[in-house]
């Protein structure tokens, strides 16, 4: 989402209590929506929202236009958007070289967050695959780190007849 427009003047609920969320309801009312509630599992964020956010504990049902929270409160909105987390997936690799892990800051089986060791000798590297605390510093650090490291492999990779890498 490059802008929250779309969102001007309505009354958004947010559902997630993670980076996301935190980042979606920021950029909706930097956008001018006219309230924004964020609903979660845990316990409160912590943060000073600025005026015209609230925090309620989590969602309960919804009817219609009213959302109702798990403290009997309720309030009406004009759109929901979840933030609710995701899970890496990538059902397009073969068994052998596919990472599976949880969201986490540090993968099993990644070097340097990013070589794949179970397979793929070296040449497989997966990027942004940790639980982003720093994410555009963390995709810096490790692209670069990437193009220093992939060269002569990717070269060998891509123009060595096959058996010659």
């Amino acid at each position: 989402m490059r802008d929250a427009h779309e969102f001007s003047d309505q009354r958004v609920l947010v559902v997630g209590g993670g980076y996301s969320a935190e980042d979606v309801t920021l950029h909706c009312i930097k956008f001018g929506a006219k309230h924004v509630t964020i609903t979660h599992r845990s316990t409160s964020m912590g943060f000073e929202w600025p005026p015209g956010v609230d925090e309620r504990p989590l969602l309960q049902k919804v009817q219609g236009n009213t959302v109702f929270f798990k403290d009997g409160s309720e309030t009406d909105v004009d759109a929901i958007i979840m933030c609710t987390g995701y899970l890496y997936s990538f059902p397009f690799l073969e068994s052998r070289v596919r990472l599976v892990s949880d969201v986490t800051l540090y993968p099993t089986g990644l070097h340097v967050g990013t070589v794949w060791r179970a397979a793929g000798d070296g040449r497989l590297l997966y990027m942004g695959v940790q639980n982003q605390v720093f994410t555009m510093p963390m995709f810096d650090a490790q692209a670069r780190w990437i193009a220093r490291y992939t060269p002569n492999e990717l070269l060998s990779i891509f123009f060595c007849p096959k058996g010659r890498a």
